[in-house]
Formats: structure tokens, C-alpha cells, sequence
């Protein structure tokens, strides 16, 4: 997705993965978990929870990652809303500066956490 510098449109993304990379025509695989990691550090303007709903009901495991910035723009809501539970939510508290090899690893965890193999 091209980013056009107005605004921020995760529920887009979200639908754009949804639609276009997880498409058969894509490589999706029945047999591979589908994993999207989400990372953002503002609000979105459009919709993120409904298109999160179609991924979680389709088997979409969705992980966000929310970075405090010093805009202090993160919606906490929107976040929730995206992940396919509370234990898939991490938050850089510290801004981008946290985002260090540890923060990869609380990432990689989650992430293969999911995962059944």
C-alpha cells in the first residue's frame, strides 16, 4: 500500500491484508496459521473493528504493537479492538527509543506463541 501522508488508515490495512494478502491468488495456505502484525502509534480515521471481527472469524490471529509517541495519540480502544485478545497487545510506553532487541524478542514470542508448530 502506497502511503499518501494524510492521515491513518489501519482499518485499510487491515482489509487490504485481509482481502489481498491472504488471498488464495497470494499464496494463503489452509495449512499455515494466519498471523498480521499491526504496528502503529496514533489513531486511525476509519473503521478498525469491524474488518478486525472478519479477521478473527476467519482464523486470523491479529498481534498489536502500539508505540507511545510523543503526540500521546495511541487509542487504547482501537487497539483492543484490532487484537485477537489482551494478551496480544504490546506497547512500547517509552516511544520508539523502546523499540530494542528485548521488544523484538516480546514480539517474536508472541508471535510463535500462537503459532500450533
Amino acid at each position: 500500500m502506497n502511503y499518501t501522508g494524510l492521515g491513518t488508515n489501519t482499518g485499510a490495512a487491515l482489509q487490504h491484508a485481509f482481502k489481498v494478502m491472504l488471498s488464495d491468488a497470494n499464496g494463503h495456505r489452509s495449512t499455515a496459521e494466519d498471523v498480521i502484525l499491526v504496528i502503529t502509534d496514533g489513531k486511525s480515521s476509519d473503521d478498525v473493528k469491524s474488518v478486525a471481527t472478519q479477521l478473527h472469524d476467519h482464523g486470523t490471529t491479529v498481534l498489536v504493537v502500539g508505540i507511545v509517541s510523543s503526540s500521546g495519540s495511541l487509542d487504547f480502544t482501537q487497539l483492543r479492538d484490532m487484537a485477537s485478545n489482551e494478551n496480544l497487545i504490546l506497547v512500547a510506553r517509552r516511544g520508539f527509543k523502546q523499540l530494542d532487541s528485548a521488544f523484538l524478542r516480546q514480539i517474536r514470542d508472541s508471535i510463535c506463541g500462537t503459532c500450533q508448530n
